[in-house]
């Protein structure tokens, strides 16, 4: 059976930036490295002052709105393959969580350390991105497995703009939807 290209049109990532492992980032969305983009610039505009935002909240002894930012950051950055970041807001959390206050203000310097590189990374990736040919699909798909993937691919698009966690199990359902069709390799 011939095979489906697998390349992502349009989109140039290397395997690894300062703090992203991109190549376990674009593994867990199924190698799509236009999802991963969108979702790598998804973080850096809903996320560019969660650092200010958790400031705050421990300024104002609410260390439970801090403590939820880092459990948060640290699922979708694990996700991203932010692996320090991922690191750094565990511990953050910890600290927040257990009331350690001078050890969330030693954890806060370091998260906010990760956080500046992952945001450093982003904005490098998106500096420039040329467009290149499109991929050809080589393989017929039928018109049932077409509207299959649309309909989940749908509904990981909306969620992919507000829920990434959620977007990520959608995902393996997509993967799950696919797994006997043509599609299965994308």
């Amino acid at each position: 059976p011939e095979e489906v290209d697998k390349t992502t049109p349009g989109v140039d990532l290397p395997d690894q930036v300062p703090g992203i492992d991109i190549a376990a980032g674009v593994a867990r969305v199924a190698g799509n490295k236009t999802i991963y983009r969108d979702l790598l610039m998804q973080f850096y505009a809903k996320y560019h002052r969660v650092y200010e935002e958790m400031r705050l909240a421990v300024s104002e002894f609410r260390l439970d709105a801090a403590s939820n930012l880092a459990h948060t950051v640290k699922g979708i950055s694990g996700n991203m393959g932010a692996n320090t970041l991922h690191r750094a807001a565990g511990e953050l959390e910890k600290a927040l969580t257990l009331d350690r206050r001078e050890d969330a203000e030693n954890q806060m310097a370091l998260f906010k350390e990760a956080l500046d590189q992952v945001f450093d990374a982003i904005s490098t990736l998106s500096a420039g991105d040329a467009p290149k040919a499109p991929a050809t699909l080589v393989h017929p798909v039928s018109p049932p497995d077409i509207l299959k993937a649309e309909s989940a691919l749908s509904e990981c698009a909306r969620l992919l703009k507000s829920d990434f966690v959620e977007a990520m199990d959608r995902m393996e359902h997509l993967k799950t939807i696919l797994k006997d069709t043509p599609l299965t390799s994308l």
